[in-house]
């Protein structure tokens, strides 16, 4: 016949006060606040610290490196849009600063645009 191992009373109550101080300890590591809610990132790369344009006949050709990270310093993911704009000196009070003349999806990194200037 085989014999069931059946706790006694008294080890039973040996673990009881540890588990009951246990359990409080638990819960405690348990709860910990995540800090102050944060409002929605907007995705904004950071600014181009390095660009350059380099002109070759009617030809304009640009240079920088596309952020890693957005201004909220979250890592940026995938392809962004980046915006080549133009603007004409001196420029009319009517009209924008800047006139957007090419869209480009472009990757953290190295990147460039080549832009024909417009005729005179």
């Amino acid at each position: 016949m085989k014999s069931l191992l059946i706790p006694s009373r008294s080890q039973t109550r040996r673990w009881l006060p540890l588990a009951a101080a246990a359990l409080p300890i638990v819960f405690a590591l348990g709860c910990a606040s995540p800090g102050p809610p944060h409002a929605p990132s907007l995705n904004l790369p950071e600014v181009v610290k390095d660009l350059t344009a380099e002109r070759v006949g009617d030809s304009v050709t640009l240079h920088w490196t596309t952020p890693e990270k957005t201004t909220d310093h979250l890592a940026i993911k995938g392809i962004i849009t980046a915006e080549i704009c133009r603007a004409t000196l001196p420029a009319p009070t009517s009209t924008p600063a800047c006139t957007v003349v090419k869209h480009l999806p472009v990757k953290s990194g190295p990147s460039q645009a080549d832009e024909a200037l417009p005729p005179r």
